[in-house]
């Protein structure tokens, strides 16, 4: 391919050709396969490269569109856009530099910018992320009463608990549930949590269902275990409908269950 034929090219797609040069131009699409080939990829790239000629569809309502239109509206993407603008115009204008070169440019800034996309687009905490930043152990009730006599069993599923052999503490907690109703909602919570951490998911949905059908003080609280729990399992669906919940009814930790909502929708 000359350069003649890429300066024809260049001029039809801005406009610059006169009617019969644009007609002979069209004529020659038509009849000769390589050059239509030719002119095919440089008027895809030509579009790609115009700063004008960043748009998307109005029509288009996808989640994955709308959060490219925010990224493309973005500061630092308007920085890039611009100077992909800069140098299309500055190869206007020295006609010496090498075309080859140029596509390689052309093709970096483009790497640039998908770069952008993915790293924006997967900016926002992760749900497993939402998980650990949420489940405050230090807010537990004891399993032990001060000022009590307290079985043993549960002096040591509490020591368990915090050192963080969970496989030990539910052991312990499954059977205190049978023999003893005492501090059941702390019991709940312990043993709800334990199998949460080892990924017992089915196991910890029941024992929070309990703790919400128990209608103790701590009931609610089933709700903000549950909600964690979905984070972790990462059943979006579950987590945003039960956090709706604990926002709209104001329950145990609704503030909290807030701003969760924030990061998720």
């Amino acid at each position: 391919m000359s350069i003649n034929d890429d300066t024809l090219i260049e001029n039809y797609l801005l406009g610059k050709l006169s009617g019969e040069e644009r007609s002979l131009f069209e004529q020659r699409l038509e009849n000769d396969p390589e050059f239509n080939k030719k002119f095919r990829f440089e008027k895809q790239l030509f579009e790609t490269l115009d700063p004008e000629d960043w748009s998307f569809s109005e029509a288009d309502s996808s989640d994955e569109i709308s959060a490219y239109k925010k990224l493309f509206a973005s500061e630092k993407t308007k920085i890039i856009k611009k100077a992909i603008g800069e140098a299309n115009t500055q190869y206007k204008r020295d006609r010496k530099i090498n075309r080859r070169n140029w596509l390689l440019y052309s093709s970096a800034a483009i790497i640039a910018i998908l770069i952008s996309v993915f790293t924006w687009y997967d900016s926002g905490p992760s749900m497993e992320q939402l998980y650990s930043d949420n489940l405050d152990l230090e807010d537990l009730p004891s399993l032990v009463t001060r000022g009590e006599d307290n079985p043993e069993d549960l002096i040591r599923a509490q020591q368990l608990f915090e050192g963080r052999q969970y496989l030990k503490t539910i052991e312990i907690l499954n059977t205190s549930l049978k023999s003893s109703k005492k501090n059941l909602a702390a019991k709940y919570q312990y043993l709800g949590i334990s199998q949460m951490e080892l990924n017992y998911t089915d196991d910890a949905e029941n024992t929070f269902t309990l703790l919400i059908e128990s209608n103790l003080i701590d009931a609610q609280k089933g709700h903000w275990y549950k909600a964690l729990l979905y984070l972790k399992m990462k059943d979006s669906e579950k987590a945003i409908k039960t956090l709706q919940k604990i926002r709209s009814e104001k329950l145990y930790n609704y503030k909290k269950a807030n701003k969760i909502l924030k990061e998720l929708i």
